[in-house]
């Protein structure tokens, strides 16, 4: 499917977003998932409302590869099924729920996301953490600071990275207001 509408693309004829659409309610969840896939890669943001409703099918991969693809087209209309996707059975899920909500770059998952930093999944603690750093809300600087402390390299090299994130989002908005305060 990612072939073919790079393929067509190529060739100046795209296949109508409509028809990828329409692909994620086939029965078979591998062609779901590869078309969820395939709208990843346009970034249509006309697919999100069909993508959130996919969240929710039976199938993780399905799942999980939605809330990329969510993620990737950065509609804010996703970010409360996205928290919602936060608690799902599966850690991969999880992951890449977090992922996605850090790349929407809302504040609004902000707390959900410091739940998160206690999943007993690492990778997910390490998604979490990088999204929390993407968002840059100091709010999630004590909890971080707590996660530097984390049995798991992966998930004290996450929190340092989302902390060094945070921390350059202070100082640029701190430069900015002491730049207003000097005219």
């Amino acid at each position: 499917m990612i072939h073919t509408y790079k393929k067509t693309s190529s060739h100046g004829q795209k296949l109508p977003i409509s028809h990828v659409i329409e692909l994620l309610t086939d029965d078979d969840s591998r062609i779901r998932t590869v078309a969820a896939e395939a709208l990843g890669v346009i970034k249509d943001k006309r697919a999100a409302d069909a993508l959130i409703i996919v969240l929710e099918d039976k199938e993780s991969d399905v799942r999980g590869v939605a809330a990329e693809t969510l993620g990737k087209i950065r509609d804010k209309r996703a970010v409360k099924p996205l928290v919602s996707l936060l608690k799902d059975d599966d850690p991969w899920v999880r992951g890449r729920a977090a992922w996605a909500l850090g790349k929407i770059s809302s504040r609004y998952p902000v707390v959900s996301l410091i739940k998160c930093l206690q999943d007993e999944d690492g990778d997910v603690r390490v998604e979490a953490a990088l999204a929390l750093g993407r968002i840059g809300d100091p709010y999630a600087i004590d909890t971080l600071l707590q996660l530097l402390k984390d049995q798991d390299p992966k998930v004290r090299w996450g929190a340092a990275e989302a902390l060094s994130r945070i921390e350059g989002e202070i100082c640029r908005y701190s430069e900015k207001n002491s730049q207003v305060k000097k005219t």
